[in-house]
């Protein structure tokens, strides 16, 4: 009898103490649980704040760069393919994408703004365009306009007055094999001569400039879009051909660059004193630009550094 009540007692201890142990282990996994929990918790915050902190960062970085610069495939502006006539495709575009997207070839004369007031007003009279728009497109999808900035000009300041405006317009587009090619050339001097434009003859010492110094600062001097931005330390490729276009006749295109390339690493040795002198205030990162790409001249945000160019060139 007693070692039945014994073996029953042990047994209810042994229960309880198995329940005990589980009890124990429960509560220990659960607290491991929690702490596994927290830990994830812990991390998913960290990641998402090092996410958070990342983008931000790429925002920044984003902001900080040119605006409206090429994103390669720009043929969606150019709307619907009407048909292709001795190579040329012609497409009816919306004239609110197209102009808000395209960007002028490089070597396009200086707007005439007495010239773009007058299309404003005969826009706005007809509420059309008379004529076709003309692009030239290169190997990677990049389209470039060399007959039309002015239009392109004048519906941009009545669009930024009225938000309703809008209306078809009629694209050509002429397929070259890059933007400073001499069919690139041609094509501006056929475009731009039916319209009795004078001097319309980019200087091809400029493009052969643009070329090689393509080569040597690769991604430095960029296509903007109209009023878009450039930041420091690259070029705004339009302004840099007009500013080269009042030397370029007296040199030779190797000479040139050549010096470019020796002024580019003398601006490179100066001091912060001398580069504060001549330059003005130059933010860490941007310093920290022109190190890794080595484009010293990019570091003016003006073209200042063209009369120390033209006295190198004059001394040789």
């Amino acid at each position: 009898m007693f070692s039945t009540i014994f073996a029953v007692n042990t047994s209810e201890t042994n229960n309880y103490n198995l329940e005990s142990d589980n009890e124990s282990d429960n509560e220990s996994d659960n607290e491991s649980s929690d702490n596994e929990s927290d830990n994830e918790s812990d991390n998913e915050s960290d990641n998402e704040s090092d996410n958070e902190s990342s983008d931000n960062e790429s925002d920044n970085e984003s902001d900080n760069e040119s605006d409206n610069e090429s994103s390669g495939n720009e043929l969606n502006i150019l709307g619907k393919s009407l048909y292709y006539e001795n190579n040329v495709e012609y497409c009816l575009a919306d004239a609110r994408q197209f102009i808000i997207n395209i960007i002028p070839w490089s070597c396009q004369r200086e707007l005439n703004e007495n010239h773009v007031n007058t299309l404003i007003e005969s826009i706005k009279s007809r509420n059309s365009i008379i004529g076709t728009f003309k692009v030239i497109r290169n190997g990677n999808n990049e389209l470039r306009c060399i007959d039309g900035q002015h239009r392109t000009e004048a519906l941009k300041k009545i669009m930024e007055n009225d938000a309703k405006f809008n209306c078809n317009i009629l694209v050509e587009v002429y397929d070259v094999e890059d933007f400073e090619s001499n069919d690139a050339n041609e094509l501006f001097k056929d475009a731009n001569c039916v319209l009795n434009v004078v001097n319309c003859n980019p200087n091809t010492i400029t493009q052969n400039v643009l070329k090689k110094l393509d080569l040597i600062y690769p991604g430095m001097i960029i296509d903007v879009k109209e009023g878009g931005r450039c930041n420091r330390p690259r070029i705004n490729r339009k302004n840099f051909v007009l500013q080269m276009n009042k030397i370029v006749m007296n040199y030779d295109e190797d000479n040139i660059v050549k010096n470019i390339e020796i002024l580019n690493n003398k601006i490179g040795m100066w001091n912060d004193r001398v580069k504060s002198k001549k330059i003005g205030k130059c933010s860490g990162t941007m310093l920290d630009k022109v190190k890794y790409n080595g484009f010293y001249i990019g570091l003016y945000n003006d073209f200042k550094w063209i009369d120390e160019l033209e006295i190198e060139l004059i001394s040789e």
